[in-house]
């Protein structure tokens, strides 16, 4: 039986069922014996009467009357039967004889009692009347004495018809039997409302706790009363309330936390103490490959990323690092476990992160400073050697001297231009640039830049074109800086195009932007290198820039010039069949966020 309710309802009839029994039996019984009580004090009462009034009167043995009357205290004749016997057991006298005028024979306990000298009273027992119909019988028996020799000389025996008495009992018995069944049934019903009022809240509870644990976190129950129970529900709606604050919080922190962990640049693995995948963000799946980090152990990922330290799970470390090289890409892994305040190992967390772009990037610097060494050692050693054989005497000689000097000069001016980008760059670093904006014809700035170039593209057989729009177009900027800007990107198109070629320059306007094309049909950048150009120390052909005197700078430069202004750069090639290079400036007639890409080209 496993309802409470049902339990409470079983014990509740249980204890009513005791009690009622308890108490019936005691009354039934405390009548009984009262019944039959009284019938013996009557028993008695008319044995006495007997003696007095029957065996008194005449001393002489078998002179007394063999017949009288029943006692007259209220006692019908045919209900009491009074006898008086021989010390042998044999009738001599009785107020009851048969038809033919013989007095009953009798065999009773009693008889036999009180022929050895014992009164006696017995109640309940079955005789035949004098019609032999058995009935039940009270029975009392006391002998007579003799005053002289005190041997039994009679015995006086009466007993009382008990049948009415006993039917008496029984009715109130079977009377007590249909109350108590009453009684029961009520106490059922009543044991069933009882019950309810304490199990219903409780099963509402446990219904509502069931939910709960479920996962519905709206749970509420009505307070119907100020007992234990609704104390309970109390503590239940606060206990709910909390939950679902606790809960509220705990997966606003887990949200937080995952939007964290996905939105990194770096690679999370986390495993178990089991070493089981607990959690893998996606840049790791990028980082390694989806192959390499789903349902992958942290012993099958130790022996990939600590190829040599033989790592497992059992023997994790404390903190490790090294740095991992897949394809192309440089990755700095970090190893870290973490144990319980036993010292028990909970779980164990790796950290990846991409150090491509930093390691190709420390790679140009240390490129760049090679290169920018190498540029400066090689017009230093002329100017020395060229200064020695003036300090030799080739100063002498004045035409020798001039030529030396020119050289000289020349190198000086090539140094110079490499510090002036180096300058420039740290200004930008720095924030540090100033721009003079001012409203500005960009069709002006692009013939002045054509014609400073225009001399040595005719020296190498190219052409310069621009195709002029029918008005004038104007911009918010700083004229010499996007000057610097034409200048840098016309003087690559030139010295990276082969001989006899053009250099194509257009400009188109958009409701948001003004955009200058230089296009040229020279040797292109191949698509990997794309997207490095703009990065600074960065030479698509390393061999071919330091022969033709770049530093790797001048693309880098313009495109913090071109972001200073509100707008970009941008560049479009294919390999061996020329670059085209957009310049972005917003429209100063229209109001819209100048960082919008939607119109790239």
């Amino acid at each position: 039986m496993k309802s409470i309710r049902w339990k409470l309802v079983i014990i509740y009839v249980a204890m009513i069922f005791i009690v009622l029994i308890l108490a019936g039996t005691f009354i039934i019984l405390s009548y009984r014996s009262q019944q039959e009580n009284k019938a013996e004090r009557d028993l008695k009462q008319y044995a006495a009467t007997i003696r007095e009034n029957i065996i008194g009167e005449y001393e002489e043995p078998g002179l007394f009357q063999t017949g009288f009357d029943s006692p007259t205290f209220g006692i019908s004749k045919g209900e009491f039967q009074g006898n008086i016997l021989d010390a042998e057991g044999t009738t001599i006298a009785s107020n009851s004889t048969g038809g033919d005028g013989i007095f009953p024979k009798y065999q009773s306990t009693a008889i036999i009692s009180a022929q050895h000298g014992e009164e006696c009273f017995i109640a309940g027992r079955k005789h035949p009347d004098a019609n032999d119909i058995f009935t039940i019988w009270m029975e009392y028996a006391v002998p007579v004495r003799n005053s002289i020799s005190s041997e039994v000389e009679y015995i006086i025996y009466v007993r009382v018809n008990a049948d009415s008495i006993y039917s008496s009992i029984s009715e109130t018995t079977n009377t007590f039997i249909l109350a108590i069944l009453i009684a029961l049934v009520l106490t059922g019903i009543l044991g069933v409302v009882f019950s309810g009022t304490l199990t219903g809240p409780i099963s509402i509870l446990s219904s509502k706790a069931r939910e709960l644990a479920a996962g519905n976190l709206d749970q509420e129950i009505p307070v119907s009363s100020k007992d234990e129970i609704g104390q309970l529900t109390e503590s239940f709606n606060y206990m709910a309330s909390e939950l679902k604050k606790t809960i509220s919080e705990m997966e606003s922190e887990k949200n937080k936390t995952e939007i964290v962990l996905y939105n990194m640049t770096d690679g999370v693995l986390a495993y178990d103490s089991g070493g089981k995948l607990t959690h893998a963000n996606q840049v790791s799946e990028e980082l390694l490959g989806a192959e390499n980090v789903t349902g992958k152990t942290f012993d099958e990922i130790a022996s990939l990323l600590f190829p040599s330290a033989g790592l497992s799970v059992s023997n994790p470390g404390s903190f490790r690092e090294s740095t991992l090289t897949i394809g192309e890409k440089y990755i700095s892994v970090s190893l870290t476990s973490h144990k319980n305040a036993a010292g028990v190992l909970e779980g164990i967390v790796i950290v990846l992160q991409d150090i491509t772009k930093h390691k190709k990037l420390d790679d140009m610097r240390k490129e760049f400073v090679a290169n920018v060494s190498h540029e400066m050692r090689t017009p230093l050693t002329n100017i020395k050697s060229y200064a020695e054989t003036l300090m030799d005497g080739a100063i002498d000689d004045k035409n020798v001297a001039m030529d030396f000097l020119g050289v000289i000069a020349g190198e000086v001016d090539r140094m110079t231009h490499i510090v002036k980008d180096l300058l420039e760059l740290s200004s930008l670093d720095n924030k540090q640039l100033v721009l003079d904006i001012r409203p500005t014809n960009i069709c002006d700035i692009i013939r002045e830049t054509i014609k400073q170039h225009m001399l040595i593209a005719k020296k190498q057989n190219k052409d310069i074109y621009f195709e002029e729009p029918g008005d004038n177009v104007m911009i918010n900027a700083d004229r010499q800086r996007i000057s610097q800007v034409l200048t840098n990107i016309i003087n690559n198109s030139v010295k990276y195009s082969y001989d006899g070629a053009t250099i194509e320059i257009w400009i188109e306007q958009s409701l948001y932007y003004i955009r200058v094309f230089v296009r040229d049909n020279g040797m292109g950048i191949p698509k990997d290198d794309l997207r490095n150009i703009f990065e600074r120390f960065y030479r698509v052909d390393k061999a071919r820039s330091r022969a033709l005197g770049g530093t790797g700078l001048g693309l880098a430069i313009a495109k913090e010039i071109m972001e200073a202004h509100g707008g970009g750069i941008s560049a479009v090639s294919e390999f061996g069949k020329g670059t085209t290079m957009i310049l972005r400036f917003p429209n100063k007639t229209e109001v819209k966020n100048l960082n919008d890409e939607s119109e790239d080209f």
